[in-house]
C-alpha cells in the first residue's frame, strides 16, 4: 500500500540537538518536541513555523512531553533524565512555571502519559520502578524528597514505559526493565493523593 516515503522537513529551532520526545496535538496542527537542549518547542509542521520555543526548567534531557488534553494546547507535562516533571502553562511567566515541579521520582523518569479527554490528570513512570498518577486540581507541585503520595503502582524494577488503552482508558500497561509487560486496571488502584 505504500509506494513512497520521503523526508517533508527536518528543522525544529534553536540548536542542533537530539530530540528526545516528539507528540502531536489533538488536532494534528501542532508538534510539541522536546530534547536535550531542555527546551519544549512547539512547530506548526505544515509551514515549518518554530511557534514557540518555551525554556523548560528541566536541567537533564528531556525524555517525554505531552500537551494536555483540552487546554487549547496551552498546558505541557514534561520530564526528564534527573527525575523531573514540569508542569507547564504557555500563558504564564515562565518564573511561575519553574514553580510548578514534581520531584518525586527517584532517577530518570522515562515517560508521560495523559489521560484521555483528561485536562487535569497525567501520569509518568520511572526508573524508581514507579508509576504516579498526578493531579493538578490537587497540587501543581511537589518538592517532597522520597514522595509516595502519587505513586500508583510500584513495579520494584525500572518502569521505562507507560501507554493507556484508547478504548478502555481504565486500562493501562507498563513496560519494565525485565522484559515485561503488566496489564493493571486503574480502577483497582489508588495513592494516598487520590485515596
Amino acid at each position: 500500500l505504500l509506494h513512497q516515503l520521503s523526508c517533508e522537513s527536518t528543522r525544529r529551532g534553536g540548536k542542533d540537538c537530539e530530540v528526545n520526545t516528539i507528540c502531536w496535538n489533538n488536532t494534528g496542527e501542532y508538534i510539541l518536541s522536546g530534547s536535550d537542549d531542555n527546551n519544549l518547542v512547539i512547530t506548526n509542521p505544515y509551514n515549518k513555523k518554530v511557534l514557540t520555543t518555551i525554556r523548560s526548567g528541566h536541567r537533564a534531557n528531556i525524555f517525554s512531553a505531552k500537551f494536555l488534553p483540552h487546554t487549547n494546547d496551552k498546558q505541557i507535562v514534561s520530564c526528564s533524565g534527573d527525575g523531573v516533571i514540569y508542569y507547564t502553562n504557555i500563558e504564564q511567566d515562565p518564573e511561575t512555571n519553574r514553580q510548578s515541579q514534581f520531584t518525586c521520582h527517584y532517577g530518570t523518569a522515562y515517560e508521560i502519559m495523559t489521560v484521555p479527554n483528561d485536562p487535569y490528570t497525567f501520569l509518568s513512570c520511572g526508573e524508581d520502578g514507579t508509576v504516579r498518577w498526578f493531579d493538578i486540581r490537587i497540587k501543581t507541585s511537589c518538592m517532597k524528597e522520597d514522595c509516595k503520595d502519587d505513586i500508583l503502582i510500584n513495579c520494584r524494577r525500572a518502569a521505562t514505559s507507560v501507554a493507556i488503552c484508547p478504548l478502555l482508558p481504565y486500562y493501562l500497561a507498563v513496560g519494565c526493565s525485565d522484559s515485561s509487560v503488566r496489564i493493571y486496571d486503574r480502577r483497582m488502584l489508588g495513592t494516598r493523593a487520590t485515596g
